[in-house]
């Protein structure tokens, strides 16, 4: 979906800055003359810049953008075609794709990390400014607490106890607690299961 994939040249931006190469995008870092011993310095890692770029775009489409000679060439023609897209349709998109996810045929972990990506890409486009410090955490308090009942309600049915259980507790415990009871649930429950076999 063109959405998400815009979405991943947010978080490639991100990851950009962080490695200390936004300049190879923006145009800031100015390719040198041919004949100056610093173009080859710069030419290398203007093509690692781009290597970086490309991969991050969807293999349906990536392909039409291996031609240019430059990373802000490359980053200025993907921005003019899809930086139309608004925050509110990529979030859409998102809470969709959380909306469908469910544990199903994977572990708790895979499952978990799955749901985890999705909130690090929804938590790029909330921008709040607290008055105060209070309203700050009870916001953030609101936010995970809805987590773990996305986390709980995606489970397979064999979870349903340990569920209960978590949700009986006011307040709910942070997100890394409630993860770690349903792991050794799963744990507890291959361990019974393996017992169970060797018997038979």
């Amino acid at each position: 979906m063109v959405i998400i994939f815009f979405t991943g040249l947010n978080l490639f931006e991100c990851n950009i800055r962080r490695q200390g190469k936004i300049g190879y995008i923006t145009g800031d870092k100015k390719e040198p003359a041919v004949d100056d011993p610093a173009h080859s310095v710069w030419d290398a890692k203007n093509s690692m810049v781009m290597t970086w770029l490309v991969n991050s775009i969807d293999e349906d489409i990536s392909s039409n953008y291996m031609c240019y000679p430059t990373t802000k060439e490359l980053w200025d023609n993907v921005n003019q075609m899809y930086s139309d897209l608004s925050n509110q349709s990529q979030v859409f998109e998102l809470t969709l794709k959380l909306g469908e996810i469910r544990q199903g045929d994977d572990s708790i972990t895979k499952y978990f990390h799955s749901l985890k990506r999705l909130w690090q890409d929804l938590d790029l486009f909330n921008t709040y400014e607290w008055k105060s410090t209070e309203d700050c955490n009870h916001h953030k308090k609101m936010v995970e607490d809805d987590r773990i009942y996305k986390f709980l309600a995606g489970l397979n049915i064999e979870f349903d106890e340990v569920q209960g259980r978590i949700i009986g507790r006011s307040p709910l415990p942070p997100i890394g607690e409630v993860f770690a009871k349903v792991i050794r649930e799963e744990s507890r429950r291959s361990v019974m299961l393996g017992k169970k076999t060797a018997a038979l």
